[in-house]
C-alpha cells in the first residue's frame, strides 16, 4: 500500500470513528435516563460492555476528543460537559472500538465525572511523566 493510499485509509477510519463516537453522545442525551436500545444496537460490538453511571436524560456536549487508531483497534478519550438544570458537570469518555465487518463499533464504554480523572502525559519516558488535572 503506498503512503498516499495509507493516509486515505487513515482518514476513512477517522471520519468513521467520529461518527460513532457522535451518535453515541447523542444516544445519551435521550429523555429516558437510559441508552435508547434502538439507537445504540448498531454502533455497538457483540459482547460490547457499557459502564456509564450517570445516566443520560440530558445533553452531552462533547467539548474535545483524543484518537488513537492501532490497526482494527481504536481508542477515544471524549472529554464531555453535561448540561444539567442546576449546573453543569463535566465527564470523561472512553471508549474502545473495533473494525468489523460491518464497520467501526464499541467494544468498551466507560464514563467518568472530571473529578474522578487524573491526565498523566509521558513526554519523555526517561524523565518521567508530568500530571496535569483538568
Amino acid at each position: 500500500m503506498s503512503v498516499v493510499e495509507e493516509e486515505r485509509k487513515a482518514s476513512a477510519d477517522l471520519l468513521a470513528i467520529d461518527r460513532v463516537v457522535r451518535a453515541f453522545h447523542r444516544a445519551r442525551s435521550g429523555e429516558s435516563g437510559v441508552l435508547p436500545t434502538d439507537a445504540v444496537a448498531s454502533l455497538l460490538a457483540k459482547y460490547a460492555r457499557l459502564d456509564l453511571p450517570d445516566g443520560g436524560g440530558r445533553h452531552y456536549a462533547e467539548r474535545s476528543r483524543t484518537v488513537h487508531v492501532i490497526g482494527d483497534f481504536a481508542i477515544v478519550v471524549s472529554a464531555y460537559e453535561v448540561e444539567r438544570p442546576v449546573g453543569n458537570a463535566r465527564g470523561v469518555l472512553f471508549l474502545q472500538l473495533r473494525l468489523t465487518p460491518d464497520g467501526w463499533r464499541v467494544h468498551d464504554a466507560v464514563a467518568r465525572s472530571v473529578e474522578r480523572a487524573v491526565t498523566e502525559r509521558m513526554v519523555d519516558p526517561r524523565r518521567g511523566s508530568q500530571p496535569r488535572y483538568p
